[in-house]
C-alpha cells in the first residue's frame, strides 16, 4: 500500500497525487453525498424566529453594506421604523420600513430614500417574502415621520400601505396619500392623490382672501374580509366650510380609482 502524505485539498489531488487509487474511492464514497448536497438547487432557507429588535438590527446592517443602492451612498444615515404587524389568521404579516438619507441634506425638496421589507411569521419564525431596498424618494427634510405611515389589510391575503404626507411653502400646505401593494413578490404604487390643502399661512387680509382648510384622512372600507380589494375612502373635514364629506377610491385594473364623493380629490393625478 502506497500512503499519502501530501495535505489533501480535494478529490483530485488525491487521484493524482496520491498512487493508491483505493484511498481514492474511498473518499469519493465519503464526499459524494456532501458534494451532492452543496450542488443541490432545491435548497429552501427555513424561517426563522427573531425578536422585531433582532430583525431591526439586521436591516440596519443589510442596508449599510448595500451603500451602492443608494443616491447617498456610504454617506447615508438609516432610521429602521418600529415593525408593524397584520394578522391574517394562520399567519402574521410584518412589514419594516427604513428611512435613509444623507445627513448634510436638510431643505423641504431633500426627499429621503424609503425601503420596505415584508415577512410572513406562524410557528416556524420570520420569512422573508420580498425586499424593497431604496424602493422610491418619499418625504422632506430629510426624513419621513413613521406615524405617517399605516400597514393595512386591503383584502383577506393582501397587505397595503398607506403613506400620508404634508408639504408647506410659503404659508400654503398641499396634503397627499399613497397607497403600495404588497403581493406576489411585488410592491406596486396603485394610488397617489392629493388629500388636503390649506392657505392659512398666507392670508394677508381675511377680508379679501378666501381661506382655504380641508384635509382627507384615508381608511379601509369594511373588514377587508374577502378576496375582493376593499374600497379606500377618505374622510375629509374642511375647517374654512365647517362641514365633513367622503370621497371613495375603488380597485380597478391594477389601480384605486376615484368613484365618488367630494370632487375636489376627483381631479388629482395618479403618478
Amino acid at each position: 500500500m502506497t500512503s499519502c502524505k501530501l495535505p489533501v485539498r480535494n478529490a483530485l489531488c488525491v487521484y493524482y497525487r496520491c498512487r493508491d487509487k483505493s484511498m481514492f474511492r474511498t473518499l469519493l464514497i465519503i464526499l459524494a453525498p456532501l458534494a451532492g448536497l452543496l450542488m443541490s438547487t432545491s435548497v429552501t432557507y427555513p424561517a426563522q424566529q427573531w425578536s422585531d429588535d433582532d430583525r431591526r438590527a439586521a436591516v440596519k446592517r443589510l442596508l449599510k453594506s448595500k451603500a451602492s443602492a443608494f443616491k447617498c451612498k456610504r454617506r447615508c444615515s438609516h432610521e429602521v421604523f418600529d415593525v408593524r404587524e397584520l394578522d391574517f389568521g394562520d399567519h402574521t404579516k410584518k412589514l419594516i420600513t427604513a428611512v435613509s438619507s444623507d445627513p448634510s441634506h436638510d431643505c423641504h425638496a431633500c426627499a429621503p430614500e424609503l425601503s420596505y421589507f415584508l415577512y410572513r411569521v406562524d410557528a416556524d419564525g420570520w420569512k422573508l417574502t420580498s425586499s424593497h431596498i431604496a424602493y422610491h424618494l418619499f418625504g422632506s427634510w430629510g426624513t419621513y415621520v413613521q406615524d405617517m405611515l399605516r400597514f393595512v389589510a386591503v383584502s383577506q391575503t393582501v397587505p397595503a400601505i398607506i403613506l400620508e404626507f404634508g408639504y408647506t411653502g410659503q404659508g400654503y400646505t398641499e396634503e397627499s396619500a399613497t397607497v403600495l401593494v404588497a403581493r406576489d413578490g411585488k410592491l406596486e404604487k396603485v394610488l397617489a392623490t392629493c388629500s388636503g390643502s390649506d392657505n392659512s399661512g398666507a392670508i394677508v387680509d381675511p377680508q379679501t382672501q378666501s381661506l382655504t382648510s380641508w384635509s382627507g384622512s384615508a381608511e379601509i372600507a369594511g373588514q377587508a374580509a374577502s378576496e375582493r380589494m376593499a374600497d379606500i375612502v377618505f374622510n375629509i373635514s374642511d375647517k374654512a366650510a365647517n362641514s365633513s364629506s367622503t370621497a371613495t377610491f375603488e380597485y380597478s385594473n391594477g389601480r384605486y380609482r376615484f368613484a365618488s364623493g367630494d370632487k375636489r380629490m376627483s381631479d388629482c393625478s395618479f403618478e
